[in-house]
């Protein structure tokens, strides 16, 4: 379908909505390609690489949207575009949180509706110290009650926001919910974290070798235990 847009470039070189369109149309071949929802992302996926493909699609995804904007004028475009770029610009690293949060600013917060675009914008806020607004925006619209993922979402905003003590206790709450050794590790890798952050090294390592019990072959959490030994 796109090799039959594609030649005619040249004729809508002022056509913001022929470069919106071929924007979306990267953006979802991006997406599809991830194979993973933003929640599933984040929280399973720490420090996620794409692939070659997947991150070609995102950023010819961002060249067109960034060109069908600055034709229609930022001002003036739609908000779901807007939206889709700003995911673009984060899935590829092309650009700082700063720069995402700039575009999303733009975006009325009534317009969001889907439940990963409300986690997302609410992501972006808290990465930005719109910390208050972010938590909010989870908790209102988040579904952070309903099911697992929610409440491991709403964690580990908790814990990128710095409020450590509601962290903690929501995630402990939640090993005694958790039924899979891939929400446990979750757990237990964020646990270790937030404890290794509040210098409480030995409790940090105890919940390190659970999380290593589960994945004995992830380095990132012998690198983290080895750290607590450091501390010792």
């Amino acid at each position: 379908m796109l090799k039959e847009y594609l030649p005619f470039k040249r004729t809508e070189q002022t056509n913001e909505n022929f470069f919106l369109f071929l924007g979306e149309v990267y953006y979802l071949l991006g997406e599809i390609s991830l194979e993973a929802s933003f929640s599933e992302l984040i929280l399973y996926q720490e420090n996620y690489n794409l692939g070659l493909e997947t991150k070609e699609y995102f950023l010819t995804a961002i060249k067109y949207l960034n060109k069908g904007v600055a034709l229609a004028g930022e001002h003036n475009s739609n908000s779901g575009h807007l939206l889709i770029l700003a995911k673009a610009i984060f899935y590829s690293h092309y650009k700082s949180y700063v720069s995402i949060y700039r575009i999303l600013k733009e975006i009325n917060e009534d317009y969001l509706e889907e439940v990963e675009d409300i986690r997302f914008y609410a992501l972006v806020n808290i990465f930005n110290d719109k910390v208050d607004s972010g938590l909010r925006l989870l908790e209102k619209k988040g579904e952070v009650k309903t099911d697992l993922v929610g409440q491991l979402f709403m964690s580990m905003a908790l814990k990128e926001a710095l409020y450590y003590n509601e962290a903690i206790k929501l995630y402990k709450k939640l090993l005694d919910l958790a039924d899979t050794d891939k929400d446990l590790k979750v757990i237990y890798f964020n646990l270790g974290k937030i404890y290794y952050e509040q210098a409480l090294y030995e409790e940090a390592r105890v919940v390190f070798k659970e999380a290593l019990i589960i994945d004995p072959g992830d380095q990132k959490i012998k690198n983290w235990l080895a750290k607590c030994h450091l501390k010792k």
